[in-house]
């Protein structure tokens, strides 16, 4: 009976390490899933803003605002630490009420051009919103914050125009950390 004992908790010593390997290596796979479709969004997006900027930088139409704008822009979307600070900052707000500020010359610009030149404007939108996406899905850090990201941006397009104004600002950080354009060195990015 003794025997019996020892086999019965020895079977059930390794049912149990067999289930919890199978638990673990079924959460290393889906993580792992989900971290490709991360990725593959993120160059999707990678690609769609290279695309959009591709045909509107030279365009004589496009104001110069807005060429600094979106240059300054793509700059920062190949910089892991200044997305990491936006995103942090970002998150940071919470769910802080939304601030109407001063609409950005670059988007006073563009909506002035919208009667004469609506495809320069979507393709300037194009390469704005694909960037964002991309600033959040191309590092896995940032990554889980995106949801909270696609939330606030559709609840207030404005929003979104503010949050790409204050990105493009991220170039002109200074080596200490510091922006120029905010108040005492932090990201000023209206909540």
């Amino acid at each position: 009976m003794e025997n019996l004992s020892i086999a019965w908790f020895e079977i059930s010593v390794v049912v149990s390490l067999t289930t919890a390997i199978v638990a673990v290596l079924q959460m290393l796979r889906s993580r792992s899933y989900r971290r490709t479709i991360e990725l593959r969004t993120a160059k999707r997006s990678l690609e769609a803003h290279y695309d959009a900027v591709d045909d509107i930088v030279n365009d004589p139409a496009l104001p110069d605002s807005a060429r600094e704008m979106i240059v300054n822009f793509t700059e920062v979307l190949s910089n892991r630490e200044l997305c990491r600070q936006f995103v942090s900052h970002f998150m940071s707000l919470g769910n802080a009420k939304f601030k109407e500020g001063p609409t950005p010359v670059w988007a006073a610009d563009m909506d002035k051009l919208r009667r004469s030149r609506p495809d320069l404007v979507e393709r300037f939108r194009t390469a704005q919103s694909s960037g964002l996406v991309t600033i959040f899905l191309r590092w896995q850090d940032n990554a889980p914050k995106f949801y909270e990201f696609s939330a606030e941006i559709a609840a207030n397009q404005k929003r979104g125009t503010q949050i790409a104004d204050q990105v493009s600002r991220l170039k002109k950080t200074s080596a200490n950390g510091k922006n120029d354009k905010a108040p005492h060195g932090t990201l000023a990015i209206p909540c």
